[in-house]
Parts: structure tokens; sequence; C-alpha cells
């Protein structure tokens, strides 16, 4: 079996991106360029290309020019201008050659909303909309103002609305479904067809866009601000040729440092760019279709086994081909960023680089397994292009669980084009995920960089409740987040970037990233916590540990010492030949060494929450930082935790 590269998350490392302002009317910090240039750039969201010039319209009213938002400042200022050079030498040459190999693209808040609100579902249907355009909406020129959205008085909904699902006319049993479902869960929902905001003869691809978008706005002015609000769209997106019946258009993003078409759009409230509510998509044409995917993501939110899938992550990498050393570089910088993830998650990671300790063969074997095996996430960090050999997944059935599913790679997703993508594919495939992640074009290492370190963040430490916050936290974190990791890379980042990429990249990604799959889907992390504590930890000597478990009254915990994850327990045998089929065995089993982290390990029963075990400290092991990791169930509910904790010489 031929299996596809997927790749690696978290595994790469972020940058912040300083120079964009959390609002759309901050002045943007560039004072290389000059004041004309800096004005046009603090106001352009606002600004729209009238071909031989600019036209300001405001920005509240709400009207999206899909394919006209664009960056803009004079030819003369285009450059990258004169900025300080770092004097890394070759150090940081090296580290932007890790980031490089982490995309093909380089060169050329809320809480969980299934509290104890009473749901409610209402499906519109053939509802007679409101005045037709506000324009001539003849021809292609998406520059010219949409239809009139359909207001309140003719679309009334339930108060504390938080779900809403706009679907193409002919899916509405898939979208009542997903209602139904959610409602079930909590949520108060509400399904419209797109025909209903705007009339059949008006539906330019700019037209849909702006009626959705003013329409959610409305109910998103409405909502419960104590709650996360979703949009959850049915309905398939073709370039240039969407039909009501079973599709809805993507807005067109013109794109800094490279455009794309999105979803984003719909969810980005106040023309910053950052997605304020979760948004996702469903890209179906007919019922049988979506209602296949609704099964899944229906057996996923009703269906829970304990067991350690619930607290492991798979990630896997394509080669980088950069050499030897390089990639040597590339191992060590992404064991940084995935300390980032609580010691409470397990990391299984695969990396088809020979020179790798972290290398196995057959690949495609152990791709297998960490994709089917059961995780929380499974990710792929690499080159893209959009080709997942379907062919050869066509066996592969989600075992245990659904993880989330994010490529970060060039064109993973390009669900806009006339067939269906492979991760649509895939969507589609019984068996397969339930939610991706994945972008519709080309992009950027620096970018890719960013968005896999601040997902990591968003699940597993802002713990996310929803694959779809989970990815509107990514966003936000993307461009408002810093750290010194972040920072570092920044600092690199301007040897080898102009000012304008790297203040384009990170908002180019805010569109390129879209959700396929049901924003409001459970990630279903463990809901319960371990508290451990620990006394004094020696070589050679006894570690005794007890805690208690915050959701179980009784079951079993399983309790282990590890070493940090960049360090290496066992040492490994040379392969010469790591690829000849008669040195697999070695490489395996190097492998299996390098992913065992397990200094000692133990079992307790959980008595009235409560725990207590002794372990035994090797003489073996260096003396340094160690983590406990703990995991509890019993047999319907589980939790995790760890604790660090420094074993010393006697």
């Amino acid at each position: 079996m031929s299996l596809p590269v997927w790749g690696i998350p978290g595994h790469q490392i972020g940058a912040r991106c300083k120079a964009r302002p959390s609002q759309p009317n901050e002045a943007w910090p560039k004072p290389r360029r000059s004041e004309a240039a800096t004005e046009q750039r603090r106001r352009w969201p606002e600004m729209v290309d009238q071909g031989g010039g600019w036209e300001h319209r405001p920005a509240q009213t709400g009207v999206v020019r899909a394919s006209r938002i664009r960056l803009w400042y004079p030819a003369a200022d285009r450059g990258g201008g004169t900025m300080r050079i770092f004097r890394f030498g070759l150090l940081a040459a090296v580290v932007w050659a890790v980031l490089a190999v982490q995309g093909c693209g380089g060169g050329d808040g809320g809480t969980d909303g299934t509290g104890d609100t009473g749901g409610s579902t209402e499906v519109t249907g053939d509802v007679t909309p409101g005045d037709a355009a506000a324009g001539d909406l003849g021809g292609t020129d998406e520059r010219e103002p949409p239809a009139e959205t359909v207001g309140e008085d003719v679309l009334p909904v339930p108060e504390s609305l938080d779900y809403l699902v706009i679907t193409a006319d002919d899916l509405v049993k898939t979208a009542e479904g997903f209602a139904e479902l959610r409602q079930a869960l909590g949520h108060t929902t509400f399904v419209v067809k797109v025909s209903t905001l705007i009339p059949p003869a008006a539906m330019t691809d700019a037209a849909v866009v702006a009626s959705i978008k003013d329409y959610v706005k409305q109910l998103w002015g409405k909502r419960d601000k104590s709650r996360p609000f979703y949009l959850l769209l049915v309905g398939d997106a073709n370039e240039g040729k969407n039909d009501p019946a079973t599709t809805i258009p993507a807005g067109k993003w013109q794109g800094g440092w490279e455009g794309c078409y999105s979803d984003n759009f719909y969810a980005d409230m106040d023309g910053d760019h950052v997605p304020d509510l979760a948004v996702g998509r469903i890209p179906v044409r007919t019922d049988k279709e979506g209602l296949a995917i609704l099964k899944r993501v229906e057996q996923h939110e009703t269906e829970y086994e304990p067991g350690p899938w619930n607290h492991r992550i798979h990630v896997y990498a394509g080669e980088g081909d950069f050499g030897q050393d390089i990639d040597f570089f590339i191992e060590t910088i992404a064991q940084k960023g995935l300390e980032s993830v609580p010691y409470d998650y397990d990391i299984l990671f695969a990396y088809r680089n020979p020179d790798s300790l972290y290398y196995y063969m057959p690949f495609e074997e152990k791709v297998f397994d960490l994709v089917t095996e059961g995780a929380v996430m499974v990710t792929y960090m690499g080159h893209g292009g959009g080709e997942l050999d379907v062919g050869s997944l066509s066996d592969v059935v989600m075992q245990h669980r659904f993880p989330l599913h994010a490529f970060f790679a060039c064109g993973t997703g390009d669900y806009i084009g006339q067939f269906d993508s492979d991760s649509e594919k895939v969507l589609k495939q019984a068996g397969g995920p339930i939610s991706l992640l994945v972008s519709q074009t080309t992009t950027h290492p620096y970018g890719n960089a960013l968005d896999a370190l601040e997902l990591e963040s968003a699940v597993f430490v802002d713990k996310a409740p929803t694959t779809g916050e989970a990815i509107r936290l990514m966003k936000d974190r993307t461009i408002h987040h810093t750290d010194e990791l972040r920072e570092t890379i920044d600092a690199f980042a301007v040897l080898y970037m102009t000012g304008d990429e790297i203040e384009d990249v990170p908002i180019d990604h805010l569109y390129s990233y879209n959700l396929l799959g049901d924003p409001a889907t459970r990630l279903r992390l463990p809901e319960g916590t371990v508290t451990v504590t620990a006394g004094k930890a020696t070589l050679g000597g006894t570690l005794e540990v007890s805690g208690a478990v915050d959701n179980l009254q009784d079951g079993t915990v399983d309790v282990s010492l590890v070493c940090p994850r960049a360090q290496f327990l066992h040492p490994v045998d040379p392969v010469e030949d790591p690829d000849a089929q008669a040195s697999w065995p070695a490489v395996q089993a190097n492998w299996d060494k390098v992913m065992d982290k397990t200094v000692a390990t133990g079992q307790a029963t959980v008595t009235a929450g409560k725990f207590s075990l002794e372990l035994a400290v090797p003489e073996s092991v260096p003396a340094g930082p160690y983590y406990l990791t703990a995991y509890a169930q019993d047999g319907s509910l589980d939790a995790v935790g760890s604790l660090a904790v420094k074993v010393a010489k006697p």
C-alpha cells in the first residue's frame, strides 16, 4: 500500500507578525514607508479598487468586495527597504533553512457552547427577500455592490443563537441533520437557504458572499457573548460557476503575498482579517454525501472510548532534503516547538529523512498506523500540491476516535475547483476523518510555522472546546501572540524576507487555511484532570507518587516517569543504508528506541478519587529534569495530568 506523506504539525516554529494592527483603524507601524503609503496602508481594509483609482467606502456597511480588497502602496515603496541586519551569521542561515523545509511556498474566545441553554432549530425556505439589488449586478464585475440582504424582520431567528447553518437549496436534509445534532448538545440553532438571502438573478459570487456576510453579521451582533458563535456552510464551492442548488461561493482574497479563495470572509466581523467566529464547510453536492459525513460526526459526538488514543498526538513530515546538518537542526528546532504541548499528551513523530533518528521504513506503513490507530490530532508538515494519493487511502478507517487532521502544506484543500480535491475525497470516504484544516493555495513556510505552532497551543494549552474554535484561536494567536520563541524566529526571518512579506504572509494565511468540517465538532479531549504530587526523586531510589482525579471516583490510573521529548534514553545502532530492505529491521528498532521516553511506569487503583503508588527510578539514567504523566479512566470517563520533577543523584 502506498500512502501519502500528509505531514507534521506544530513541528514548525512560529514568529510574530508585529506589523499588523489588531483593529483596522490602527496606524501601520511602517516608518520606512512614505507618509502617503502609510496612510493608504492604514486605511486599506476600507478601500475599494475602482479600476483607475481607489474609492473609500465605510467598512461598517458590511459589504465585502471579495476580489478587490488588496494591499496597496506606491511601487517605489514596494521594495524591502533598509532593514537592520542581525549578525547571527551561519546559525541564522541554518535556522531559516529549518523554516524553509516546513512548506513549499517559500521560494517564489469563548466558552464551550454545549451548556444548559435549551436548543431550538428553525429552517427557512422560500421566503420572499426584501428589496432586490442595490445596484446593477449584471455582468461579471465583482466591484459592484451586492443585492440587499434579508433582514431579521423577514427571517426571525431564536434568541441566544450560537449555531447558524447556511445551506445550498438542495442540501436542506444535511443542514437540518447537523442542526438537530447540535440542538441535542445544547446549541440554539437556525438554518437558512442561500436563495433566501439573495435573489437568484443577482447571484454573482461576490454578491452572494457579501449578502451572506451581512446576514451573519446581523445575527452575530445579537449573539450571547458568553458563548462561541458557529457558522456552518453546507454546499460545495466552484470558482465562477456556483449554483444555489448545490454550492455556496467562497470569497476571493487578492492577497499581499499570495491570493486565494476563502471562507474566512464570513468569519471576520470587524475588518481586521482575524476571524471573530468559527466557520467550517461541508463541501458536498448531494444529501447522500452530506448525511454520510453527518453519520460519522454523530458517532464522534455520541460515542467515546477511553484509551491511550485520547492523549496522543501523531505527527509526521516529508523529507526536507537540505542535507544532514540542516535536517538535524530541523529536528532540534522542532523539539523546541513541541515543548509547548503539555506532557499530559504523548507525541509520536515520524520523519521521512534517512539521516534522521525518527526515520522509519517502510515509511508508508508507519504513516498508515499513525493515521488510523487513534489520536486527538494528526498533522502533516512539508511540501504539498494537493496530491494525497487518495487511491491508497481506500483502506484507511479511523480506529477508536476521529482526530482533527491538519495539513500544513501547499494546496492541500483546493475546494473551489470543478472536481473534488483529495482532501474532499478523503472527507467523503467511509471511515475517513471528519475535520480537516487545509490550504486552498500556495502557502509560505514562515506562515506555516506560525500556524502549526499556534494550533498546538490553541488545542492543548488554551483547550479550545471545538475544532472551529481551535482554528479561530490559532489564527488569532498567529497575529497577536508573542513569546521568546516567536521573537527569536522573527529575528531570523528579517534576514531572508522583506518587511512586506513578514507582514503579508500571516494575513494571507488567515485566508489560505479553511476548515472542511463542522466547526462545532468537539475535540473531546479527556474532560478530567489528574493532580499529581510526588516526593523526592533520586537515581536508584523509590519515588512516591500520589494524586487526585477530579471526575472519577473509582477506576485505574497509569503513571509514568518520562524524559523530556528532546532527550533519548537508548543508544541507537548505526545503519549504513537505511533505505535498503535488509536494513529495515534495524531502522525500525532505532525508531522504537528513539520514541521510548519512559523511565519507569506503574498502575494504581483510584478509590474515592484518590490514588498512590511507588515507582523505582533506575540508576542508569542521567540526573536532571523529568516528567510524571498520568492517565486515569473508569471505562466511560478519563482524565490526564502531568508534573515536572527533578531526579537527583543520591
